[in-house]
């Protein structure tokens, strides 16, 4: 028999999450909590139908609202102990209006490691490169988060992925040049996220829900 949580998500349409979701986002004083719980009661395909319905300005509230959050590590973002020497995706939604869709993929070849090798996969991916990063805490700039660094390359070359290169080449250096984003902890499987260029930052944001070993 399906638990009354299952039954509830079952029910709920995508929109009907996002509308729900959206009004704990926008009360007059919005309580995290009630967020959090509302993300955490669904499964990972449901978080990410319900995300991709949030536009920008509602994406903004949730990042500037996850300055509470308890501190995000780069260890969270690859928490199993199988995940070394492997790939870890995280599906992702952002607030541009076309190629909204994409997804973040991380490696780190043993678990001592204090950085991640990461690159974006995603439909432009031919014309743009992979967009590879460095994942690394985000001290003394911004305690708490994890920032994805563009402006560094990952010194490994992980089994299956496009060749490793730095992210601003040719045409990838329209997207992703200068380009570090900061991420912030929604659920222990949600993360928002703020994209800063060239030291300044900017309107685009996007959301990450946890996937699992590529």
């Amino acid at each position: 028999m399906a638990s009354e949580t299952g039954s509830e998500s079952e029910r709920a349409s995508p929109a009907a999450l996002a509308a729900e979701l959206r009004a704990a986002l926008w009360r007059p004083e919005p309580e995290l909590a009630a967020v959090r719980a509302l993300l955490q009661r669904l499964g990972p395909a449901e978080r990410v139908a319900a995300l991709k319905r949030l536009k920008g300005r509602d994406m903004a509230r949730l990042f500037e609202l996850c300055a509470q959050s308890p501190p995000l590590g780069v260890a969270d973002l690859l928490p199993l102990p199988e995940a070394a020497g492997r790939t870890v995706v995280w599906e992702g939604v952002n607030s541009l209006p076309v190629f909204r869709r994409f997804q973040k993929r991380f490696y780190r070849a043993r678990p001592e490691e204090p950085e991640l090798a990461g690159y974006n996969h995603q439909p432009l991916e031919p014309l743009t490169g992979p967009g590879c990063f460095v994942a690394r805490a985000a001290e003394p700039a911004a305690p708490g988060a994890v920032v994805l660094d563009y402006t560094r390359t990952p010194q490994v070359q992980p089994p299956g992925w496009p060749r490793v290169r730095p992210p601003a080449r040719g045409l990838g250096r329209l997207v992703y040049g200068g380009m570090q984003d900061y991420m912030r902890r929604v659920t222990d499987d949600v993360l928002i996220g703020r994209a800063w260029r060239y030291g300044q930052p900017t309107d685009n944001y996007f959301v990450l829900v946890r996937g699992g070993l590529a």
